[in-house]
Protein backbone atom coordinates (compact mmCIF):
# COMPACT_ATOMS: atom_id res chain seq x y z
CA UNK A 1 0.00 0.00 0.00
CA UNK A 2 1.20 3.15 -1.40
CA UNK A 3 0.97 5.87 1.17
CA UNK A 4 0.30 9.65 0.24
CA UNK A 5 2.51 12.19 2.76
CA UNK A 6 0.46 15.31 3.56
CA UNK A 7 2.81 18.46 4.37
CA UNK A 8 1.82 21.05 6.83
CA UNK A 9 1.70 24.48 5.20
CA UNK A 10 5.20 25.78 4.54
CA UNK A 11 4.39 29.59 5.70
CA UNK A 12 3.48 28.59 9.53
CA UNK A 13 6.93 26.31 9.60
CA UNK A 14 8.74 29.17 8.28
CA UNK A 15 7.41 31.37 11.25
CA UNK A 16 8.54 29.01 13.59
CA UNK A 17 12.03 28.21 11.66
CA UNK A 18 12.60 32.02 11.95
CA UNK A 19 12.39 32.50 15.26
CA UNK A 20 14.78 29.28 15.76
CA UNK A 21 17.24 30.90 13.28
CA UNK A 22 16.92 34.12 15.26
CA UNK A 23 17.89 32.56 18.33
CA UNK A 24 20.56 30.04 16.62
CA UNK A 25 22.05 33.19 15.09
CA UNK A 26 22.04 34.93 18.40
CA UNK A 27 23.52 31.45 20.14
CA UNK A 28 26.32 30.93 17.44
CA UNK A 29 27.61 35.00 17.48
CA UNK A 30 27.17 34.89 21.08
CA UNK A 31 29.96 31.84 21.04
CA UNK A 32 32.01 32.17 18.16
CA UNK A 33 32.38 35.44 17.06
CA UNK A 34 34.58 38.42 18.55
CA UNK A 35 31.36 40.29 19.50
CA UNK A 36 32.54 43.20 18.00
CA UNK A 37 35.67 43.05 18.80
CA UNK A 38 36.91 44.88 15.83
CA UNK A 39 35.47 48.39 17.41
CA UNK A 40 37.75 48.46 20.30
CA UNK A 41 40.69 46.68 19.44
CA UNK A 42 44.35 48.16 17.75
CA UNK A 43 44.37 47.84 13.81
CA UNK A 44 46.74 44.73 13.54
CA UNK A 45 43.72 42.66 15.02
CA UNK A 46 41.03 44.41 13.28
CA UNK A 47 40.98 41.65 10.17
CA UNK A 48 41.14 38.84 12.34
CA UNK A 49 38.21 40.11 14.48
CA UNK A 50 36.28 40.38 11.60
CA UNK A 51 37.29 36.93 10.00
CA UNK A 52 35.97 35.66 12.76
CA UNK A 53 32.44 37.48 12.78
CA UNK A 54 32.55 36.50 9.13
CA UNK A 55 33.10 32.33 10.61
CA UNK A 56 30.52 32.84 13.22
CA UNK A 57 27.74 34.03 10.88
CA UNK A 58 28.82 31.28 7.84
CA UNK A 59 28.14 28.17 10.81
CA UNK A 60 24.81 29.84 11.18
CA UNK A 61 24.07 29.83 7.78
CA UNK A 62 25.18 26.43 6.95
CA UNK A 63 23.19 25.22 10.41
CA UNK A 64 20.08 27.31 9.26
CA UNK A 65 20.20 25.59 5.70
CA UNK A 66 20.69 22.50 6.73
CA UNK A 67 17.40 22.72 9.54
CA UNK A 68 15.18 24.30 6.96
CA UNK A 69 15.76 21.56 4.88
CA UNK A 70 14.96 18.85 7.68
CA UNK A 71 12.33 21.45 8.92
CA UNK A 72 10.25 21.67 5.60
CA UNK A 73 11.24 17.69 4.35
CA UNK A 74 10.90 15.53 7.49
CA UNK A 75 7.82 16.87 9.16
CA UNK A 76 4.52 15.08 7.52
CA UNK A 77 1.61 13.28 7.79
CA UNK A 78 0.22 10.15 6.71
CA UNK A 79 -3.55 9.13 7.11
CA UNK A 80 -4.19 5.55 7.39
CA UNK A 81 -7.25 4.11 8.16
CA UNK A 82 -7.62 4.21 11.89
CA UNK A 83 -5.41 7.14 12.27
CA UNK A 84 -2.77 9.77 11.63
CA UNK A 85 1.00 9.31 11.58
CA UNK A 86 2.91 12.26 12.34
CA UNK A 87 6.34 11.99 11.26
CA UNK A 88 8.59 14.82 12.49
CA UNK A 89 12.32 14.48 11.98
CA UNK A 90 13.28 10.62 13.33
CA UNK A 91 9.91 10.52 15.49
CA UNK A 92 6.40 9.30 14.78
CA UNK A 93 3.35 9.74 16.49
CA UNK A 94 0.36 8.04 15.83
CA UNK A 95 -2.89 9.17 16.65
CA UNK A 96 -6.08 7.23 16.31
CA UNK A 97 -9.10 7.93 15.38
CA UNK A 98 -10.79 6.19 18.00
CA UNK A 99 -9.03 8.52 20.35
CA UNK A 100 -9.93 11.86 19.48
CA UNK A 101 -13.12 12.95 21.45
CA UNK A 102 -13.20 16.54 20.89
CA UNK A 103 -11.78 18.71 18.39
CA UNK A 104 -11.69 23.07 18.45
CA UNK A 105 -12.84 23.64 15.24
CA UNK A 106 -13.10 27.73 16.58
CA UNK A 107 -9.26 27.41 17.66
CA UNK A 108 -8.41 25.59 14.33
CA UNK A 109 -10.13 28.46 12.20
CA UNK A 110 -8.31 31.20 14.08
CA UNK A 111 -4.91 29.89 13.73
CA UNK A 112 -4.44 26.60 11.33
CA UNK A 113 -3.57 24.63 13.63
CA UNK A 114 -5.87 21.66 14.86
CA UNK A 115 -6.41 21.65 18.38
CA UNK A 116 -7.98 18.07 19.31
CA UNK A 117 -8.04 16.44 22.61
CA UNK A 118 -7.70 12.63 22.88
CA UNK A 119 -9.86 10.58 25.20
CA UNK A 120 -7.48 11.47 28.42
CA UNK A 121 -8.27 14.73 27.91
CA UNK A 122 -4.58 15.87 26.59
CA UNK A 123 -4.23 18.82 23.92
CA UNK A 124 -2.71 17.76 20.44
CA UNK A 125 -2.05 20.51 17.66
CA UNK A 126 -1.24 19.70 14.57
CA UNK A 127 -0.14 22.40 12.01
CA UNK A 128 -3.04 22.17 8.99
CA UNK A 129 -1.70 21.44 5.06
CA UNK A 130 -2.39 23.65 2.81
CA UNK A 131 -6.07 21.93 1.46
CA UNK A 132 -7.24 21.41 4.98
CA UNK A 133 -7.28 17.55 4.70
CA UNK A 134 -6.08 16.34 7.77
CA UNK A 135 -8.73 18.22 9.11
CA UNK A 136 -11.39 16.93 7.25
CA UNK A 137 -10.52 13.07 7.60
CA UNK A 138 -9.99 13.43 11.58
CA UNK A 139 -13.34 15.25 11.31
CA UNK A 140 -14.88 12.44 9.34
CA UNK A 141 -12.82 9.28 11.17
CA UNK A 142 -13.82 10.23 14.18
CA UNK A 143 -17.01 8.49 15.96
CA UNK A 144 -16.01 9.32 19.84
CA UNK A 145 -16.48 13.40 19.75
CA UNK A 146 -18.32 14.86 21.78
CA UNK A 147 -20.28 18.57 22.27
CA UNK A 148 -18.16 21.10 23.48
CA UNK A 149 -20.29 21.22 26.80
CA UNK A 150 -20.16 17.71 27.30
CA UNK A 151 -15.97 18.19 27.24
CA UNK A 152 -16.04 20.71 29.97
CA UNK A 153 -18.44 18.69 32.27
CA UNK A 154 -15.90 16.55 31.56
CA UNK A 155 -12.34 17.85 32.01
CA UNK A 156 -12.82 20.93 33.57
CA UNK A 157 -9.15 22.31 34.22
CA UNK A 158 -8.41 22.11 30.45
Amino acid sequence: MKFERIFPKKSKILKLFSIYSLVLLILIYLIFSSRFGWAYVDESQIQNCIIQDVISLIIWFVISSLSLFVFTTQNYYVLLKDGIVHHKWIKEDKYNFSDVIFIDEEYTEKHKTMLFYNKSGNPIYLVLDKDEKIFKEVKNHSKNLISQEEFRVKFPNT
